[in-house]
Formats: structure tokens, C-alpha cells, sequence
């Protein structure tokens, strides 16, 4: 079976050639084997599939928030941002432990969760960072909600209410929904699912979506055709648990 992965990165060389950066971990046979390919090793890809952020015009703050593997695409994100000329844009990545952060630190990150421009983001962007970690070992001991707040706090009321785009595992987007809910801000979550084809023929990643023209108001989408970018209130499972 294939393996989905997001794109960390692309960029156009000076000779012309097309480059797609992705970022695994070996936790299994198939992601072993791709680690031990070697320069020039020839990989057959399906892609890019699906529905990714949808960047709204305009200059309302934008916040970035990762977790884990949900960081990478968040990368690309930020560059196509910056492409863009959107300045007011601010990130918050939060990993288990300092060592599965997959960005280079270029100073400490912030222990009581102050973006700051403390990592290296793809084609030298800068973007404010709050780095959060469970155990403590860098920036903000906690998780990625909780410098949502702070950052929040700090900000106040004033101008336009911020949307958020955020990737990563499911606890964690179901928190950031249920807080995002709270802070009134708009939300873009892209989800996980187990994705056998990609393609919309396994059905293996099924979501249930709100659609009130169905008799239950609700009806299975596809994350590999329909997602795996969702808005936070089209999705059905994602009313955050309290004390997540």
C-alpha cells in the first residue's frame, strides 16, 4: 500500500527542475525503506490529491498551528504565505520531546510561549514562532493550545478576528477546534486518516461531514478527494473534548 505523505516544501532550481521536499520518521517497514533509498533512487508518486488550505484574501492574521507530523505541510504553507506578501502570520508548533522537531533552531524558543523568530522555515521565511513540548525539553512545556492562548491574550481585540490553519494528530485538532470555537476565530483543520488508495476507491477515509440536504444532516466525505483540508463546522467529530 502507498503511503500518504504532505509536501513540506517545492521549489523551482535555477536549472529548472522541479523540487518536492517531504519529511518521515521510520516508525515501520515503509517508511524504513524509504529512509534507507539512496540519491538517484527512482520512487513512483501519486499526487498532490485532494483539498488543501484555502487562503483568504485580505490581511486578517493568520495563525499556523502543527503538531507533530502535522508540521511539514505547514512549511509550505508559510512559504506560498510569504509568496503572497501576507505579513501578519504567526506559528505554533508543538512536538512530543526537542528532538522530533523538524526544523533547525536558530535561538530558544520562548518557555512561556512568545512567538519568536526562533526557527528556520523553508526559503529563509520568517515567521514568529511558539514552540511547545510535553515534556518541557523546549519552549512552552504544554501543548499547542495553550500558546493559542497566551499569543491571543497578548494580541487583544483589536482588528479582524485571526484564522487558523492547523495539522496534526487527532487529539490535537479536536482541541484546537473546541478552542478556536471559544477564542471566535475561523478554523481550517487538516486531518489524518489511513488513506489506501488516495485515489477514492478503498474508502478507507471516510469522514462524516454536515450536509443538511441529507435526511440525517450529515453525510460521508472522502479525506483523499474531499479533504483532507476541512473548515473546523464542516466536520461532525470535531467539537473539541473539554480538558484537551
Amino acid at each position: 500500500m502507498r503511503r500518504p505523505f504532505s509536501i513540506a516544501d517545492r521549489w523551482t532550481a535555477s536549472d529548472g527542475g522541479e523540487h518536492v521536499c517531504v519529511i518521515s520518521r521510520a516508525v515501520g517497514p515503509g517508511t524504513r525503506w524509504l529512509e534507507g533509498l539512496k540519491p538517484d533512487s527512482v520512487l513512483n508518486i501519486t499526487g498532490p490529491l485532494g483539498r488543501g488550505f484555502v487562503i483568504p484574501d485580505g490581511q486578517r492574521p493568520l495563525v499556523l498551528i502543527g503538531g507533530g507530523v502535522g508540521i511539514p505541510p505547514l512549511l509550505y504553507l508559510a512559504r506560498r504565505l510569504d509568496e503572497l506578501g501576507r505579513r501578519d502570520v504567526t506559528a505554533v508548533l508543538g512536538v512530543m520531546t526537542r528532538d522530533l522537531l523538524p526544523l533547525q533552531v536558530r535561538s530558544a524558543p520562548a518557555s512561556d510561549g512568545t512567538p519568536t523568530p526562533c526557527v528556520e522555515f523553508p526559503a529563509a521565511v520568517r515567521v514568529p514562532t511558539a514552540v511547545t513540548s510535553d515534556d518541557g525539553s523546549i519552549g512552552l512545556r504544554g501543548v499547542v493550545t495553550d500558546a493559542l492562548w497566551v499569543w491571543d491574550e497578548r494580541r487583544g481585540t483589536v482588528g479582524e478576528r485571526p484564522l487558523v490553519f492547523a495539522c496534526g494528530p487527532e487529539a490535537m485538532l479536536k482541541a484546537v477546534a473546541r478552542v478556536t470555537r471559544e477564542l471566535v476565530m475561523a478554523c481550517q483543520l487538516c486531518i489524518e486518516r489511513s488513506m489506501g488508495c488516495g485515489v477514492g476507491t478503498c474508502l478507507s477515509c471516510v469522514v462524516r461531514a454536515r450536509d443538511e440536504a441529507h435526511p440525517e444532516a450529515w453525510r460521508w466525505k472522502l479525506t483523499c478527494q474531499d479533504g483532507p483540508v476541512f473548515e473546523r463546522d464542516e466536520l461532525l467529530d470535531y467539537e473539541g473534548e473539554p480538558g484537551a
